[in-house]
């Protein structure tokens, strides 16, 4: 079973942080496994676009899943911090999720 948690805060209250990330889904694919997703509007991808995936990576890593960042490019790239698609072009995206 699939579960979805839409426009997640990980905030200092919670986590100790100094600040508040966001992350736009966190989906259980069963026990011991999440897949991060984060939504971005540029068409550019810039380096902060990753920071809320990050923070959920530092703290859930072993259970998490490589991070997907969908934005409003025209292309698909996988970087060293997760796997990037357009938002008109997400059949990978949508074949993990099942």
């Amino acid at each position: 079973m699939v579960s979805v948690s839409v426009n997640l805060l990980i905030k200092r209250a919670l986590f100790g942080d100094k600040q508040v990330q966001e992350l736009d889904a966190l989906i259980e694919k069963g026990a011991g496994s999440l897949m991060r997703i984060d939504i971005k509007s540029g068409v550019m991808v810039a380096s902060d676009f990753f920071n809320g995936l990050d923070c959920w990576r530092e703290r859930f890593g072993a259970v998490t899943q490589d991070p997907w960042l969908i934005y409003g490019g025209s292309s698909r790239q996988r970087r060293e911090r997760g796997h990037v698609v357009p938002w008109n072009d997400m059949d990978a995206l949508l074949n993990q999720m099942v």
